[in-house]
């Protein structure tokens, strides 16, 4: 008789878009910059998620950061956020 298969949970996620420039919104700077925070926000909820959920692995495809544009700050940022994860793997199929 087979065994019944074991349960593998996947958190996926795509396009944080992370210091996205907002620019063809034509919000106010400081709403922009607000959004730019709260897609942080965004990110430590679904780590929050992943961790509380015990998951097996996160996806992550499409675009992260915004090409070029993503500061030394949002890059330590995502490193923080991907240790937090850890032993959870993470996989991204970037866009």
């Amino acid at each position: 008789m087979r065994e019944p298969p074991v349960p593998f949970t996947i958190l996926h996620f795509s396009d944080l878009h992370l210091d996205a420039a907002f620019a063809t919104s034509r919000l106010p700077a400081t709403l922009a910059r607000q959004c730019r925070e709260q897609l942080r926000v965004t990110l430590r909820n679904i780590v929050d998620l992943a961790k509380q959920r015990n998951v097996n692995a996160v996806t992550i495809a499409g675009d992260l950061f915004e090409r070029e544009k993503l500061s030394p700050d949002s890059a330590a940022f995502l490193v923080q956020e991907f240790e937090r994860l850890a032993p959870i793997p993470v996989f991204i199929a970037p866009g």
